[in-house]
């Protein structure tokens, strides 16, 4: 007798046993499932876990075909990048003030251009004024990248401004230290002046020829000549005589660099203070 098969509603056939009972077979009804595609269902692979998809594969296949281990990203550092572009405005902003002041106590500098240009030595002072008032902004502002560079470029812009005050300021003491000594003839011939008549001259006029052969010029461009003032100055009440080469540098000060033969100079008064430089100080107002 032939053997007979039953199929039943859920997929499964029932065929008759060796005993006369039933052996179930099971057939797959797998139906795929709203919007995902299993392994069975055609040649589109299977949907892989999120956490999957967004993971760094640890090798990456190079145009040849070979498989190479994916670095670890470096640990973020301040770039050659970054620092290029701050020695740049470096150069741009404070380069230009160092040569300034340079030429200001040089030969070549000139009083009528530096009555226009007066404020340019304080072009670091402002930049890095500007760049203390944004820093908490650029706090604020970007993701961590440039968040990063910003605050890198900042100290480094600033420390160049502060490297271009010294600098300068450094030029213009060694200028006038040289000026101190270059005095030494003209305040020479003032005192035999004194010794001869008793008195200080009237204005330095009184001693050429006789004791100077021409009146003596500083030798700054910016700051040609010297200042006689007979009497007691406003500094110093007790001096017979004074000699001042007038040395403004900035916008509204009235610098000044002054010779007393009793070489007392204040500290301070309610104006300014006095920096001493060989026999002269140089006040800063």
């Amino acid at each position: 007798m032939a053997p007979t098969f039953e199929t039943r509603t859920d997929g499964s056939t029932s065929t008759p046993g060796p005993s006369g009972g039933s052996v179930e077979t099971a057939t797959s009804s797998r139906q795929p499932r709203s919007g995902v595609i299993g392994p069975d269902d055609g040649d589109v692979p299977q949907r892989r876990p999120a956490t999957e998809r967004d993971a760094t594969p640890a090798t990456r296949d190079t145009e040849d075909g070979r498989s190479t281990k994916r670095q670890p990203a470096a640990p973020q550092v301040i770039s050659w990048s970054i620092f290029n572009a701050a020695l740049a405005t470096a150069l741009v902003i404070n380069v230009p003030s160092i040569l300034y002041e340079a030429w200001l106590t040089s030969p070549w500098g000139s009083a009528e251009v530096h009555d226009y240009l007066r404020g340019v030595t304080l072009i670091p002072y402002w930049i890095a004024i500007a760049l203390y008032i944004v820093l908490p902004f650029g706090l604020l502002i970007g993701e961590n990248g440039p968040r990063f560079r910003f605050l890198a470029f900042v100290p480094l812009c600033v420390a160049s401004c502060f490297a271009s005050m010294w600098i300068s300021d450094t030029i213009r003491h060694t200028a006038f230290a040289r000026l101190a000594q270059t005095s030494d003839p003209l305040i020479a011939a003032i005192q035999t002046y004194v010794e001869v008549h008793g008195e200080p001259p009237r204005t330095l006029d009184d001693m050429v020829p006789s004791i100077l052969p021409a009146l003596p010029h500083t030798g700054m461009g910016a700051y040609p000549e010297y200042e006689y003032r007979v009497g007691a100055s406003k500094h110093s009440p007790t001096e017979s005589w004074t000699l001042v080469v007038r040395t403004p540098r900035e916008l509204w000060n009235a610098d000044e660099f002054v010779y007393y033969p009793s070489a007392r100079y204040p500290k301070r008064d309610a104006s300014g203070w006095f920096e001493p430089i060989g026999a002269w100080a140089y006040y800063h107002e």
